[in-house]
Formats: C-alpha cells, structure tokens, sequence
C-alpha cells in the first residue's frame, strides 16, 4: 500500500517581508492594541500562558545579564594591555622577525626572445561599422 504524499511549502519572500514591516511602522496603535487583545485573551483563558511569558522572560533576561558580563571581561582584558606590556610585545615580535633565516634569493628569469615578425599576408583588416544612436524616448503628453 503506498501512500501519496503532498507537501505544502509556504514561502514568504522580501517583500511580503517589506509590506508587513511598514504597516507595522505606519499603524503602531493598531498592532499595539491588537497585540494587548490576544495577550489579555491568553492570559485569561490559558493558565501556562503567564508561566511559559515568565520563563522567557527570565531567559531573555539571563541572556542580556551574561552578554554585559562578556562584555564587562573584555574590556578589563583590554584594561589591563598598558602601554609597558604593549612595548613588551612588540619588543619580542621584532627580536622575532630580525632573529628569522633570510630567505634564499630567487634568480630573475631570463627574458624571453622577440617574437618573430609576422608576415603581413597573414593579418586582416575588417572595418566594423558604428552603432547607431537611439532615438530619445518620447514623452507621454498628458490632457489636464
């Protein structure tokens, strides 16, 4: 027995994308109020619905807290190059580079002899005729 089936796949292409994005920006009490309706509406008839907002918010919440952490570690890492370590390294990185091996001279290659004349029965000329111009595109008069 073989069972045919039929995938729907749903695209939603850029400027679907665009459209949506735009009414949004232009009709924000509109979405605002719509977006308060369902909220309400969950919130009253789903009692998991409260829980499940909690708990993404505390996920959001820990998320931002770790990524200022990072960011609060980075720059004590940056605080802590002064200008003494600084000097440090570039120090070690040059004694690095004049303590390396010269590397071996490659000799130049010679160059090549003149190609020989080519004998002038064997060369065409062929004259191409110019483009022509494009004619302005003429404009559309309008009865007002």
């Amino acid at each position: 027995m073989s069972d045919n089936i039929i995938v729907k796949y749903s695209s939603y292409t850029e400027a679907q994308k665009r459209a949506t994005q735009k009414y949004r920006a232009n009709n924000k009490d509109k979405v605002n109020e719509q977006r308060k309706k369902y909220y309400q509406y969950r919130k009253d008839s789903d009692p998991n619905f409260l829980q499940y907002k909690r708990a993404k918010a505390r996920e959001y919440y820990q998320k931002k807290k770790q990524a200022g952490q990072e960011l609060i570690n980075q720059i004590e890492v940056l605080a802590q190059n002064t200008p003494e370590a600084i000097d440090n390294e570039f120090a070690e990185f040059q004694e690095a580079v004049l303590n390396q091996p010269e590397p071996e001279q490659i000799p130049e290659p010679e160059p090549e002899s003149k190609p020989e004349q080519i004998d002038d029965e064997y060369i065409e000329t062929v004259e191409v005729p110019p483009k022509k111009k494009r004619a302005p595109r003429k404009k559309k008069v309008v009865n007002v």
